[in-house]
């Protein structure tokens, strides 16, 4: 074989692997770009978000878990997306299922021809709070305009009792507290409406309850 063919055929080849390259690379472009995807426990709540810089031809998200170290994925719901945003956006899903332990968290988005690929994974350690009705704590005035008192009717709070808030999304909110043996005083520090997460740790047992500012 001539060398000039050899080199023709070597030519066509490294054309059509190019030509491939640039196809994979401009299909890619037509995806979602992943900015950020986090996991939060929102009280007995999981609150997933995640945020896109590019959206072109998007059709919907899967919202997938692994409580198995991400070898085994299943699909606990589904969003729908704003549509062709080349600026992109905010989405969020709220797993109302999860199990105690380490839950991995990924979004599978979906274009309108079939095709589909993966956001990177979040996780979140889940711990079981106990019922929101457990009667040894109780939380009142509920609803309140202002503060709130936490009670126990057990044997006191401990010292390194530990009081968190957290809005629907999952941000803490910043509150003053007054610890005394029986009961916990707690203000926050910013003005308040809607409904609030309260998580009680202590004695390595801990309680969600839910406020509700007027």
């Amino acid at each position: 074989m001539k060398i000039s063919t050899i080199f023709s055929k070597a030519i066509a080849l490294l054309s059509l692997l190019t030509i491939v390259q640039i196809s994979t690379v401009s299909a890619s472009d037509f995806s979602v770009k992943f900015e950020r995807v986090k996991a939060d426990q929102v009280g007995e709540t999981v609150v997933v978000r995640w945020v896109t810089t590019t959206e072109i031809n998007n059709e919907y998200f899967k919202v997938q878990r692994s409580v198995n170290g991400g070898s085994l994925w299943e699909v606990i719901g589904s969003v729908e997306s704003t549509g062709n945003t080349p600026g992109g956006d905010y989405y969020n899903f709220i797993d109302e299922n999860p199990v105690e332990g380490l839950i991995y968290y990924r979004i599978q988005q979906n274009d309108f021809d079939g095709t589909y690929d993966y956001s990177f994974k979040a996780t979140v350690e889940f711990t079981m709070f106990t019922d929101d009705n457990d009667t040894e704590v109780q939380v009142y005035p509920n609803p309140t305009e202002e503060g709130f008192t936490i009670e126990t009717t057990s044997s006191g709070f401990s010292e390194t009792v530990s009081i968190e808030m957290m809005d629907i999304s999952g941000k803490l909110i910043a509150v003053n507290t007054d610890v005394n043996d029986s009961q916990i005083v707690v203000r926050p520090i910013n003005k308040l409406t809607g409904l609030y997460f309260l998580m009680i740790t202590d004695r390595n047992k801990k309680i969600v309850k839910k406020v509700k500012f007027k």
